[in-house]
């Protein structure tokens, strides 16, 4: 699975692939994800994930501009 993080300034992270066994996965499962990759140490840290509906979930990767070719 890939993972590409924007941020609400609009950086975007190099997108990250999660192997077994699915850390990435396993915390999103869980509500949160704990950042500690990308150029900037200063957003590392824990957040909280909030699953949406599909749809919203489309129209919102087209509001931050995440394309397929992201991943």
């Amino acid at each position: 699975m890939w993972i590409v993080v924007v941020w609400a300034d609009g950086v975007k992270e190099f997108p990250i692939e999660d192997y077994p066994p699915w850390t990435y996965v396993a915390e999103m499962r869980s509500g949160y994800l704990d950042w500690n990759d990308g150029a900037d140490p200063s957003r590392f840290g824990r957040y909280e994930v909030e699953w949406m509906p599909p749809q919203q979930a489309g129209d919102e990767r087209a509001r931050l501009g995440i394309r397929s070719s992201d991943f």
